[in-house]
């Protein structure tokens, strides 16, 4: 029986939203291999729109609000509905991100648990990189791949208020770098920790991120050339293309940091080449 692959896609009443809908629905969803669902919570809040401008058949509703705390809520009412339809692999989107539906089909993606592009990483030219302890999970913007396993654990996994009780204030998160410990989990930071086990802040596991997620039988593949690289020929997705994204300010100097490490990463290793004789 051949693998299916269906999508979900992340979205709200809220009216800034419609527009990214209607886009799909006229653009890259039209006559798409895969089968998909807009997925909205079932609490409208003050200044929603109730028009959603989505076939009936093309939606799926999670608990509580739009909210971003409720993000989890739709996770796993995405994850619940693939499973049921028998899917074997999910690729959950957000509704202003533009992907192309038979690249996914052709990528070659099935041999992973989880697939995406991890936004925190310290990478040297092309061929070196190695994520953040903590911030070690994949982009939700940029698309995520997940198999029924990962399905399954993200299904039966608790929504802990209390999960960073017991962290510290700064975290460590590798090269020298510090970050204030997060305070919230939303859901692409609780995917990931899902996925990982929800591990203690201070397990050894977390010295080596990607082991973390193999410990826990889930298997990895990262690539930013597939998930965020703008060049149409190649991308699996664009996350909101043509606009630019304002940063969370809490990452901002993280960013600039890892930036400026990578470039005296790119430098160290020039200065280590052996000049070519004359």
């Amino acid at each position: 029986m051949p693998n299916k692959i269906v999508a979900a896609i992340l979205t709200a009443h809220h009216p800034s939203r419609y527009h990214y809908r209607q886009i799909a629905l006229a653009q890259f969803l039209v006559n798409s291999p895969i089968p998909y669902k807009f997925v909205f919570g079932d609490a409208m809040r003050e200044g929603d729109w109730d028009c959603t401008g989505v076939p009936t058949d093309k939606i799926l509703h999670s608990p509580g609000s739009d909210a971003k705390t409720h993000l989890h809520l739709k996770d796993q009412a995405a994850c619940k509905w693939a499973l049921d339809e028998g899917a074997s692999f999910l690729w959950r989107a957000m509704c202003d991100t533009w992907w192309w539906p038979e690249r996914i089909l052709r990528a070659g993606l099935e041999a992973f648990s989880y697939a995406g592009h991890f936004p925190c990483k310290l990478q040297l030219g092309g061929t070196f990189k190695t994520t953040m302890r903590y911030y070690d999970f994949f982009h939700g913007g940029c698309g995520i791949w997940l198999d029924r396993k990962a399905m399954k654990m993200i299904v039966e996994a608790e929504w802990r208020e209390d999960y960073f009780a017991a962290w510290p204030n700064e975290l460590d998160i590798g090269f020298g770098l510090t970050l204030p410990a997060p305070t919230w989990l939303w859901d692409d930071f609780w995917l990931g920790e899902v996925l990982k086990g929800n591990l203690a802040w201070d397990d050894p596991l977390r010295q080596n991120p990607l082991e973390a997620y193999r410990a826990n039988g889930i298997s990895l593949f990262e690539d930013e050339m597939l998930f965020v690289n703008d060049d149409p020929e190649r991308a699996l997705s664009i996350h909101d293309p043509g606009r630019a994204k304002r940063n969370d300010g809490r990452f901002d100097d993280l960013m600039k940091q890892i930036k400026q490490r990578n470039i005296a990463a790119a430098e160290a290793e020039r200065a280590q080449e052996v000049p070519r004789a004359v």
